[in-house]
């Protein structure tokens, strides 16, 4: 479960740079990781929350109200049911592997192979010859992360928001919805892209002067809520960005499938729905898209 968490976190780790999508937002909706969710025919309103992956439970205390909201919903809604996961453990063991017969000795030049042998010893305290036959995305995952925690407060991922919510919901006798399945998820975050730009993406990020500096402000605009700065900084150019094919599988993509469930799952239940955060900023995102199609969408407060 433990490996399956750092997985999941991948989501987020998207924020770094590799989305640079161009967004023209009808509505500016900003100043919160959680909405209301009301009108066009719900009886009761739902409430979306947008996740850091990475981020510490620890963060929620600052949303107003939070544990009223969460005692007051009848399902909690997630990309993937997190326990999917500790039943098909060889699904994922599988997608975080090379495939068969592939190692790093055999894809990168000698260069390549010794910068990231140094990368991995310095920062991971690991040698290139451990993880011959890990895959770029998973390299890529623990190097983000453990990046992460130097910058912040980050936490333990046994207490990242995803996996609370959906905890919280088991332990006090509710519902738990996924939006896709392991499956799903797993072909989005492994399969989406090459095995070589996938090996090219892990090499620019662990040669980056400026994938710190975005961190942080990525991971700022996120614990103040602010979406329109969380946008912007993903309409920067990146040295690490990816192609608008990968991006519009990742995002795009999903939400509008998203879009086409969320309003059944919400009149048949009082919803609290969390996704990563990426999903509800800009003109393609749940917020925008769930107001074009009826919805009032109203933010609930943070504390600084």
């Amino acid at each position: 479960m433990k490996q399956f968490r750092q997985i999941q976190i991948i989501l987020a780790l998207y924020l770094i740079g590799s989305c640079s999508c161009m967004f023209a937002q009808t509505h500016q909706f900003t100043g919160s990781v959680l909405w209301k969710v009301s009108g066009n025919g719900l009886t009761e309103s739902s409430y979306i929350f947008g996740t850091n992956h990475i981020l510490s439970k620890a963060f929620l205390s600052r949303i107003d109200g939070l544990d009223d909201i969460l005692n007051s919903c009848q399902q909690v809604v997630g990309e993937i049911d997190m326990n999917e996961a500790t039943l098909d453990l060889s699904a994922v063991r599988k997608a975080s592997l090379l495939p068969e017969g592939k190692t790093y000795s055999q894809l990168l030049d000698k260069t390549d192979y010794n910068k990231l042998d140094s990368v991995l010893q310095q920062d991971l305290k690991i040698r290139i010859s451990q993880v011959e036959n890990i895959s770029p995305v998973t390299i890529l995952t623990m190097y983000t992360v453990n990046l992460y925690n130097k910058i912040s407060d980050g936490g333990s991922y046994s207490e990242n928001m995803d996996n609370y919510f959906q905890e919280y919901a088991r332990t006090n006798s509710k519902e738990v919805v996924a939006l896709e399945t392991l499956d799903q998820q797993i072909q989005y975050l492994f399969y989406s892209k090459s095995l070589n730009d996938q090996i090219n993406e892990l090499l620019c990020v662990i040669s980056s002067q400026t994938i710190e500096k975005e961190m942080k402000e990525l991971d700022q605009s996120y614990q103040n809520g602010d979406l329109i700065d969380l946008e912007r900084l993903m309409n920067e150019d990146s040295d690490c960005s990816s192609g608008p094919e990968e991006r519009e599988i990742i995002y795009k993509n999903r939400n509008d499938d998203w879009l086409e469930k969320l309003p059944r799952i919400m009149a048949d239940k009082t919803s609290f729905i969390a996704v990563g955060c990426l999903h509800l900023v800009g003109e393609d995102g749940l917020l925008n898209k769930l107001s074009l199609m009826g919805y009032h969408i109203e933010p609930i407060g943070m504390q600084p």
